[in-house]
């Protein structure tokens, strides 16, 4: 017990050290930098099996045209089936553009379409003996040349030699087929449509140039038995390029392409004098 009036202290409670939480920061960049890297590992694995599956479809690409460069078994059997009625054969012949050609509502035909996407005029004539003169066909439309002149822009440096081979390869099936009894139609090759951006790389306005002096040869072509329909002259718009209207994208027509193009070849069937067709 103390004496006086002044009041005794009491001891101070001991202070417990708190543990200090680590900063959160730091480790949650580390979680977002751990998931970035998976998700770009993630898409990296996706476009190299992407990569990988095109070089594999490119490589059997390449070896089956080597082992069949007229790809001769695309063509349906039916259109190759031999002529039993008494109608004469009216065939439409070349690449996608006249496999994707609708037979014209014009009587006294039999219609067959020999047509094969991606085919250039080497590849068409190459089918030219084994597949269209065995029909013997009374008229052939003709329809090629676009996708020999498209490679200008890969190889500019073989432009006129692509040309040229062009020209020489059209002029040789015409012969053949006038040779062999055939009224010919032979087409100007059609403009292309709206360039779109993936195309843009692998494009060049010397292909243009090259279709532009490919129909000049066509229409050159013009003697009796061999009529030239001016296709491009019918699709092309103000801006040199198919009307969109006609395009079912860069090089396709749609329906309404093809249907201007069968009316326009109907009138023109129609006011050529019998020697020219």
């Amino acid at each position: 017990m103390t004496s006086g009036s002044g009041a005794v202290p009491r001891p101070a409670k001991p202070v417990h050290a708190v543990a200090a939480r680590p900063p959160r920061g730091p480790r949650r960049g580390r979680t977002w930098l751990l998931a970035a890297t998976l998700a770009a590992l993630v898409a990296s694995l996706v476009a190299n099996l992407q990569l990988w599956h095109q070089a594999t479809g490119l490589y059997r690409e390449v070896n089956r045209l080597r082992l069949a460069p007229f790809e001769e078994a695309r063509v349906p059997r039916a259109q190759l089936a031999p002529v039993t009625g008494d109608l004469p054969v009216w065939a439409f012949f070349g690449d996608s553009r006249a496999a994707q050609w609708p037979a014209p509502a014009v009587e006294g035909f039999e219609f067959r379409n020999l047509g094969i996407s991606g085919q250039t005029s080497e590849q068409v004539a190459g089918r030219l003996a084994s597949q269209l003169l065995p029909l013997a066909p009374r008229r052939v439309l003709l329809q090629v040349g676009i996708n020999d002149l498209k490679t200008v822009a890969l190889f500019p440096d073989r432009a006129a030699a692509i040309v040229g081979h062009t020209q020489q390869r059209i002029s040789e099936i015409v012969g053949a087929l006038r040779a062999a009894g055939s009224e010919v139609i032979v087409t100007t090759v059609f403009p292309v449509g709206a360039l779109p951006l993936q195309r843009r790389p692998f494009w060049s306005p010397e292909v243009e140039a090259s279709v532009a002096t490919v129909n000049r040869h066509i229409e050159s072509l013009a003697r009796p038995g061999v009529l030239v329909f001016d296709a491009a002259a019918v699709l092309r718009g103000a801006d040199g390029r198919v009307q969109p209207t006609y395009a079912h994208d860069f090089l396709h027509l749609s329906a309404a392409g093809y249907a201007a193009l069968n009316q326009a070849l109907a009138r023109q069937l129609a006011q050529a004098p019998a020697s020219a067709r």
